[in-house]
């Protein structure tokens, strides 16, 4: 009986040390999520900037779109560089990224909130070696 009042107390103490039914320790901040909307799976040549941009959006956790946040984006595969200096969201939640392949094969590059190592998305992209035209010069023969 002992055991059971014990468990009895313990359960309406947990259920009571949220306010209104949050989780514990919610500090009130947004939960926000970043998504390629267009120009994942790309294909380029090496060491130069893919046809179409990166296009990633930031959403609230009523789906709304963020504007004026900041993204950073590391490289992590295949080298390049994505070339902007100043990564903040439009007033529609996007951020358009001008990305440069790098080596041969696959290229990848992760978009995320600073300071928020969860919340992030992979964009890739393949690099081909693209052969040098060759001329030839038509000789006329008598």
């Amino acid at each position: 009986m002992k055991r059971f009042i014990f468990l009895l107390i313990i359960t309406v103490v947990f259920s009571y040390c949220s306010k209104d039914n949050e989780p514990v320790g919610n500090s009130n901040q947004p939960v926000y999520s970043i998504e390629v909307i267009s120009g994942n799976n790309q294909s380029g040549s090496v060491n130069t900037p893919l046809n179409s941009l990166v296009v990633v959006k930031v959403t609230d956790q009523n789906a709304d779109p963020v504007p004026d946040i900041e993204l950073t984006v590391e490289v992590i595969a295949g080298g390049g560089y994505v070339m902007s200096n100043l990564l903040i969201t439009e007033e529609d939640g996007t951020l358009g990224l001008r990305w440069q392949l790098g080596e041969v094969g696959q290229n990848e590059i992760r978009i995320s909130l600073p300071n928020h190592s969860d919340i992030f998305v992979n964009a890739v992209a393949t690099a081909v070696q693209t052969k040098p035209l060759t001329t030839f010069k038509v000789c006329e023969l008598r």
